[in-house]
């Protein structure tokens, strides 16, 4: 059973022959690939602007990381600064700048020097921003929803705070909901929640369905940010972003998506989903220490850290292939279908509580010995854990 990464499920031959492209209409220049979307094109407004204020230029990656790297670029060079504030715990990816703004030492260490002027705060936490943001600062990236980092949601207040500082001090707000875009948290756009419109979004992953791979950023049609692109045309290409396959796919699950209202359903069964969670988590205290999320990017952190890895095991013996977050080895994320029923959710919280009931017995054994220093250290790392793991299932446990 598919429980975790599969955004629609649509048939691949649904794309075949799809469509429009993403933004028809507009004019397309190959190379850096920008559209202008146009206010006629039902899908493409609904999809990307359901705010107001809403940006309107758009320009295709080829990937997520490559969306965050187009986006600190043109707010670095649309505001000629050179500073760039990011969350700690954070994920934007593995590339130059999109790692320089990651907030995991580990990745960061083996490639160091990385992008000079990034800088790191506390998510959630306005006063540590408004402490070191400055007239230096070209952008504030992160993600509404940190994946990674946890399964973290960012506050309304927080948010609308950001936005006010930003104006405050001419900076750049970039969302990355390349994992809380197109309905995955209820609404089209996490921004919706909170009615805060950033200037640059990042978008990947859910844009191609699950079929082929496509990314793209969408901005203001400002002087600052759109004058410097039609300045410098050539500030970001990309050799695969904006082609005719994947903007095809895209066009469709845009369509499925808008057709269906998905976000409605990912509001109703993450309700029911979140629910079920909750009512396992009371009887099971010892193991489940929160569930959080929004919609159906749900977070389970247990109580101890070596149980994410414990548990993922014991769930893909249980038919549900699931992760935990590598920023936050602790939380488990779980990113159901947007087309997932409430039958689907039922036999996931099912499965979910066996797991659980299989956990509590390895744990009778592991607990104990986890308050020894050194063995709690050998527990947290994965390639200790799941032979240890495998060895009590052949002894029947």
């Amino acid at each position: 059973m598919f429980f975790f990464c599969r955004f629609i499920q649509h048939r691949a031959v649904q794309c075949k022959g799809g469509g429009r492209l993403l933004c028809p209409g507009g004019p397309i220049r190959y190379g850096n690939t920008e559209s202008s979307f146009r206010t006629e094109n039902r899908a493409c407004q609904k999809a990307f602007f359901p705010c107001p204020g809403r940006p309107n230029k758009v320009l295709f990656t080829g990937s997520g990381a490559d969306s965050i790297e187009a986006a600190i670029k043109l707010a670095k060079g649309a505001t000629g600064r050179d500073e760039v504030i990011s969350m700690e715990l954070a994920y934007h990816g593995h590339s130059g700048f999109s790692l320089s703004v990651g907030g995991k030492a580990y990745y960061k260490e083996l490639f160091e020097p990385l992008m000079p002027g990034c800088r790191l705060v506390p998510f959630n936490d306005l006063p540590a921003i408004r402490a070191i943001a400055s007239k230096r600062t070209a952008a504030i990236l992160l993600e509404p929803v940190q994946g990674e980092g946890g399964i973290h949601v960012a506050t309304d207040a927080y948010l609308q705070g950001l936005r006010t500082l930003c104006d405050e001090l001419g900076i750049i707000l970039i969302f990355d909901e390349i994992q809380t875009g197109f309905g995955r948290t209820g609404k089209i756009w996490f921004s919706e929640h909170s009615g805060v419109v950033p200037d640059i979004m990042c978008l990947a992953k859910s844009i191609g369905g699950g079929v082929c791979p496509n990314g793209a950023i969408v901005y203001r049609d400002t002087e600052q940010l759109a004058g410097y692109v039609n300045r410098n045309p050539f500030f970001h290409t990309s050799s695969g972003g904006g082609n005719d396959i994947s903007c095809q796919v895209s066009s469709k699950v845009i369509d499925v998506l808008l057709e269906r209202k998905l976000w409605e359903n990912a509001e109703m069964m993450g309700t029911r989903l979140k629910e079920g969670l909750t009512r396992i988590m009371e009887n099971n205290a010892s193991i489940i220490k929160e569930i959080r999320g929004k919609g159906l990017m749900i977070g389970i952190e247990y109580t101890q850290e070596f149980m994410g890895v414990l548990m993922a095991d014991c769930l893909s013996n249980s038919g549900i292939f699931a992760a935990y977050s590598g920023n936050a080895p602790q939380v488990m994320r779980f990113m159901l279908p947007l087309t997932v029923t409430e039958t689907q959710v039922d036999e996931f919280l099912n499965r979910f509580k066996k797991a659980v009931s299989i956990q509590r017995l390895y744990l009778f054994f592991l607990l104990p010995l986890s308050k020894i220093p050194i063995v709690r250290k050998w527990l947290n790392e994965d390639d200790i854990l799941i032979p240890v793991n495998v060895l009590l299932r052949k002894f029947g446990m």
